[in-house]
């Protein structure tokens, strides 16, 4: 998205940057869910497994609509494009949060 709110004009190059963006993150999501289902599982008990799973979704859903409320109000009382330019990098810095997790060099599921 940092592109999308540097490149307005001409407006197939704005939309092609949108359309990347939307392209990578999906992307992006297949592959977090491939990884993070399987270690919840191995991680949680067999019977808790269907409460954790309900429970992380209702935690990642709700807070994505609170993010959608809370980006509208900012980009409302400052400026869309810096909004959507601080949020884009705020999404990217994510990745150091994941980089330095113990995670990135599990090899096995076994507990």
């Amino acid at each position: 998205m940092s592109l999308a709110t540097l490149i307005t004009e001409p407006r197939w190059a704005a939309v092609a940057c949108v359309s990347l963006s939307q392209f990578i993150l999906w992307i992006g999501q297949g592959i977090y869910n491939v990884q993070q289902v399987p270690l919840r599982y191995a991680l949680v008990a067999q019977r808790l497994q269907g409460r954790a799973n309900a429970s992380i979704r209702s935690v990642v859903w709700g807070l994505a609509s609170l993010g959608a409320l809370a980006g509208g109000a900012v980009a409302a009382a400052t400026d869309l494009r810096i909004t959507l330019l601080a949020s884009s990098l705020l999404g990217a810095a994510s990745i150091v949060w994941i980089w330095r997790s113990p995670l990135r060099r599990t090899r096995s599921l076994r507990v």
